[in-house]
């Protein structure tokens, strides 16, 4: 992991940060986190997610969207913004209109947010 590291960083010399996560093994005992200095600390967002509580085989529940909603990346209330920037944040994907059907994949683990894929959004 190391080596593949180095040379990311080595060929993309000008990024301001190279972040990385990944969970290995069947267990899902091994992970890594790193935000290489970023000022906001994933942790909790990596908490919440729970990544290791998902099971190796995926069973979707079916589900209809019953009120409009956003559909992020991350399990978070708040978004992420860049600068001065408050209208666009860097973790909203789409947003989920009443009626649309979905698949549930996961809950975070203080249960506000579902883990979706969507029809429309893959």
């Amino acid at each position: 992991m190391k080596s593949l590291l180095d040379s990311l960083r080595k060929q993309y010399y000008d990024a301001r940060h190279h972040c990385y996560a990944y969970i290995l093994g069947p267990d899902k005992a091994a992970y890594r986190i790193n935000d290489d200095g970023e000022p906001f600390s994933w942790d909790p967002v990596r908490a919440n997610a729970a990544p290791e509580t998902v099971p190796d085989t995926v069973i979707p529940q079916r589900a209809v969207v019953t009120a409009r909603c956003d559909m992020k990346s991350l399990p978070m209330s708040s978004g992420l913004y860049e600068g001065k920037d408050r209208y666009y944040s860097k973790i909203q994907l789409t947003e989920l209109i009443v009626g649309m059907p979905v698949w549930v994949l996961h809950e975070s683990a203080d249960g506000a947010f579902l883990f979706v894929q969507s029809y429309y959004y893959i």
